[in-house]
């Protein structure tokens, strides 16, 4: 298994042996490492096998990704250990072990490549208003006087207030608005970056990560206001382009895309959300925003004309939490060829492309569309997800470029076992489990679902 290892990396055949006893490089390691042990790992990797004298590096690449490969046997609790420290390494120079594909036992087959951060939406004006992080602010940190001013004004200041934590996390800011004519707190913010953890002493200081002044933070950041008076004075002060300023901190609240991408992290549940009144904000900073009342946000008409029609339909949906059954399901019920499929495509399109002449009184706040359709006959376009547009499609196309094409299998099989692997990672394998009980017998889910490591699993 050993040689096996070594030779999906290099070819021991056509590498010259430098024990004359030997025709090559197989032969050699099978005398000298693994029959005598009178070569230290060391001298075999560095020395013999030149692992990191490719100038290419392509020896190493492959070294790495053979370390954690399911071809070799390794335990799959060593190998989410291996793969955690080497990013924790490769991470500080760009590069990361991601899972590429899943082998038929549905264990990860792991390619090194390059950190993609995710590049700013363009349905978002970006903010140009500097802002500054105090990182060491003398002084309670809702005073004015408990920062330094900053360089340049407008501006904002961020100021870490180390005195709080939530259960050893050190997320909490204060966010102040500097111009000539003095000096505005428009409240507390955490902050978290997303692709860091707790140090050895199990403390986290987001002070550490953040950059002394940026415009934009990166996607990788997230923030969630502490109450409601930090999005309405953002709001009375930026009446036009509140929306800038919170996408430049990255606020999960005003951009549910980010809630849906990191909101199973433990530091977000912990800190971000830890008393009722900043969940709260999950739900209300779009409507206190928007001037919105929360019970009407979901209550619209949807204007909509067939193709083979001139004349304008109207749909009007009534969306309520309250009574004892819940308004929460349509259905679109009508003949073969009525329009039923354009009305049902047509609607995320028009909230996508935001055709304000298509809603009355407003276009509805929906933190996220999920259209799903397994008929190879549904044509209708898959738009982009973006920061302001969360929208999710299961089917059998995909888009390729601007073309839409049909899935093959293994696309399909690909992205089964993706989905497989994220509610692993989200935790939720019990509650797909409790679901699909109303569909399954439970022989049938028992063969679904096992129990490992006091771990329900796929």
């Amino acid at each position: 298994m050993f040689m096996d290892a070594l030779n999906s990396v290099w070819d021991l055949r056509l590498m010259s042996s430098t024990d004359p006893r030997f025709k090559d490089m197989a032969g050699d390691i099978t005398q000298h490492y693994i029959n005598n042990y009178d070569w230290e790992a060391e001298e075999l990797f560095l020395t013999k096998l030149g692992l990191i004298d490719d100038e290419k590096d392509s020896h190493f690449v492959k070294f790495l990704e053979m370390t954690v490969s399911p071809n070799w046997g390794v335990d799959d609790n060593v190998v989410d250990e291996l793969v955690k420290n080497y990013n924790g390494i490769l991470e500080d120079h760009g590069f990361q072990l991601f899972t590429a594909d899943y082998n038929d036992k549905y264990l990860p087959i792991y390619q090194l490549k390059a950190i993609e951060i995710e590049k700013d939406p363009t349905d978002i004006a970006l903010n140009k208003i500097p802002i500054y992080v105090d990182k060491s602010p003398s002084g309670h940190t809702l005073r004015v006087d408990s920062h330094k001013a900053p360089p340049q004004k407008p501006s904002f200041v961020l100021v870490y207030d180390y005195g709080w934590n939530d259960y050893s996390l050190y997320t909490l800011f204060a966010l102040f608005y500097h111009t000539d004519d003095g000096t505005t707190l428009i409240g507390e913010t955490k902050i978290f970056k997303t692709d860091e953890s707790e140090d050895e002493n199990g403390q986290y200081h987001t002070d550490k990560y953040l950059p002394d002044s940026f415009t934009n933070l990166d996607i990788r950041f997230c923030s969630l206001g502490k109450d409601a008076s930090y999005y309405r004075k953002l709001k009375e002060l930026f009446p036009e382009n509140y929306g800038s300023i919170l996408w430049a901190l990255k606020d999960c609240a005003m951009y549910p895309y980010l809630e849906d991408k990191y909101g199973d992290l433990s530091i977000f549940r912990t800190s971000l959300i830890r008393d009722d009144e900043s969940e709260r904000m999950l739900r209300l900073a779009r409507p206190i925003m928007s001037g919105e009342d929360p019970k009407e946000m979901f209550n619209f008409t949807y204007k909509f004309i067939p193709r083979y029609s001139d004349e304008e339909v109207e749909f009007s949906f009534d969306f309520s939490n309250l009574g004892y059954f819940p308004n929460r399901t349509y259905a679109i019920i009508g003949e073969n060829g009525v329009g039923k499929t354009q009305m049902i495509s047509s609607l995320p399109l028009d909230l996508y492309k935001r055709r304000i002449s298509s809603f009355t009184p407003k276009i509805p706040r929906f933190s996220k569309i999920l259209a799903v359709s397994y008929s190879q006959y549904d044509h209708f376009e898959i738009p982009e997800t973006t920061a302001s547009f969360n929208y999710y499609y299961s089917g059998l196309f995909k888009n390729v470029g601007e073309k839409r094409i049909l899935c093959t299998r293994d696309d399909l099989r690909q992205r089964l076992f993706k989905n497989c692997y994220e509610i692993i990672r989200k935790r939720r394998v019990k509650d797909l489990k409790k679901i699909l009980s109303n569909l399954f017998p439970e022989e049938k889910l028992n063969d679904m679902f096992v129990e490992k490591d006091d771990k329900m699993v796929l």
